[in-house]
């Protein structure tokens, strides 16, 4: 197979897959316009297209996730290209763009954090007494690595490899390699301090960033990897990912498929730290999942288990009540 073929097959297999498999979110358009978005970025940057694709694509993306909106310093480095190519005299001008793009974004969460009245429905950076569940927490860090794994499970080793190797030849990303860096590299802080307080539920937005970095790190390993001497070394390494992340993905695709995954939200809903189970009852939560699947008997087990637990929350007596 060809390495444009086993690219391909990587990108098949990264965990936001599972957006295209019956998602309750509407999520799936989102991986659609990220490649677009680098495929379009790809042909600005070699001349081979107009700007306006890749602006008019990363709009529509973040019409529909604001998540997408981490992809703007990734645009203001085409644009810089752009203008470094047609005035040479902004360039340092256009560098001190791109500067200060990335501190605005970098420092925004923490801007965010320090308004009171948008503080509410986000994380806090840090933990205390009444709030143990915080952005740098050790819970959410654990949960945030563990959705990246999840996410590109394959991209992580090659990108060792790719370090590796850019240490041992001591060459510096091109233009392309800046504008994927920059895409993956600010979709991984959004994804790590953009966080909402939904604790391991919102996986599909912490995995949203192994798109980008499958894309990094298939552009490293077919840049940076191989030579005259092992001439089939790239192919070698493509493939073991593209199995590696089938055998990662296809079973979690399955298992949120089949009655498996009842045990699994079980476990997912009463043992996640996230403060929005602290207010609403996990017992609550998961009958109302199991109501919207039509699964009566299971939400009233769960709704009695509730009010044995929380004899006086309303809100289970009510949609208990609902299904008798």
């Amino acid at each position: 197979l060809s390495v444009r073929a086993l690219a391909v097959g990587c990108l098949l297999f990264v965990g936001t897959i599972q957006y295209f498999f019956g998602y309750i979110e509407v999520y799936a358009p989102m991986p659609v316009f990220l490649l677009a978005f680098s495929w379009t970025g790809w042909r600005s940057l070699a001349r081979e297209g107009s700007l306006w694709w890749p602006t008019l694509l990363l709009l529509c993306g973040v019409f529909m996730h604001v998540m997408m909106a981490a992809c703007i310093p990734a645009w203001i480095y085409l644009c810089h290209v752009q203008l470094q190519a047609k005035y040479p005299r902004l360039r340092c001008a256009s560098r001190y763009l791109i500067a200060l793009t990335i501190a605005a974004f970098l420092g925004a969460r923490y801007a965010l954090g320090l308004i009171a009245s948008l503080h509410v429905p986000w994380l806090p950076l840090f933990s205390d007494a009444e709030q143990p569940y915080a952005v740098f927490s050790t819970m959410h860090l654990w949960e945030w690595v563990n959705a990246q794994v999840l996410g590109a499970p394959a991209a992580w080793p090659l990108l060792i490899l790719c370090g590796l190797a850019i240490c041992k030849k001591r060459r510096r990303p091109n233009t392309y390699g800046i504008f994927l860096i920059l895409s993956a590299g600010t979709q991984l802080y959004g994804s790590l301090t953009l966080n909402f307080m939904l604790g391991s539920r919102d996986w599909d937005l912490k995995c949203f960033a192994g798109i980008s970095v499958t894309l990094v790190a298939v552009y490293g390993v077919a840049r940076l990897v191989g030579s005259e001497n092992y001439p089939g070394l790239r192919r070698y390494l493509l493939a073991w990912g593209v199995a590696f992340s089938a055998l990662n993905t296809s079973p979690w695709v399955y298992i949120n498929h089949t009655d498996r995954s009842v045990e699994l939200l079980d476990r997912w809903l009463n043992d996640d730290p996230a403060p929005f189970y602290l207010t609403y009852p996990p017992e609550l939560v998961q009958g109302m999942l199991y109501t919207e699947a039509r699964l009566t008997n299971k939400a009233l087990a769960e709704f009695e288990q509730g009010m044995s637990r929380h004899p006086e929350d309303a809100r289970i007596l009510y949609n208990a009540a609902v299904l008798c």
